[in-house]
């Protein structure tokens, strides 16, 4: 019996990750979504004459949430995958007596160094609103104070979101 718990709990951890993959993938897709609405709206606020400046500068902080969101599962499941990796795999291998159980995890440890680059791309939907702020400063466009405070509560996100991906570079082996 205490064999098959490991390999319950193995199965219940692989669903887990199966579902936060998953909803990474909805969060990204659902961010390209958004930002695609955001720029059409603030495309016809700039043909109407508005300043659009102000709606520019609150994008990132709404896009931010996203990307927050994202990370959290980002870190939840590598989590989940180390906890899996470190403590429960010989364990359930044990249990299992099977090594065609772990077939999944020889071959993609083997086939995900081609990927590094690519997966830098995918999160770039949730990278590319924080250059908002960045292109206001190299345009030299003037602010009002309030979008001014906008401006650098835009920078203090960015800071925060490449701290939260600089996480990773931290843990490469």
């Amino acid at each position: 019996m205490y064999e098959t718990t490991h390999i319950e709990e193995y199965k219940a951890l692989r669903k887990e990750i199966v579902a936060r993959v998953q909803f990474m993938h909805q969060t990204i897709n659902f961010s390209i979504f958004l930002q695609t609405i955001l720029l059409t709206v603030g495309y016809f606020l700039y043909l109407r004459g508005y300043d659009i400046i102000l709606f520019v500068l609150f994008v990132p902080i709404f896009l931010n949430f996203l990307t927050f969101n994202y990370q959290s599962n980002q870190m939840s499941l590598e989590a989940i995958a180390k906890y899996i990796h470190e403590s429960l795999n010989e364990r359930a291998k044990t249990a299992a007596k099977e090594d065609v159980v772990w077939e999944w995890e020889r071959y993609f440890a083997n086939h995900k160094a081609y990927y590094r680059f690519e997966a830098f791309f995918k999160v770039l939907p949730l990278i590319f609103p924080n250059i908002i702020p960045v292109a206001l400063l190299v345009m030299r466009i003037s602010l009002d104070p309030w979008e001014l405070v906008l401006l650098i509560f835009d920078f203090v996100l960015l800071l925060i979101m490449i701290e939260n991906f600089r996480y990773k570079l931290r843990r490469v082996k």
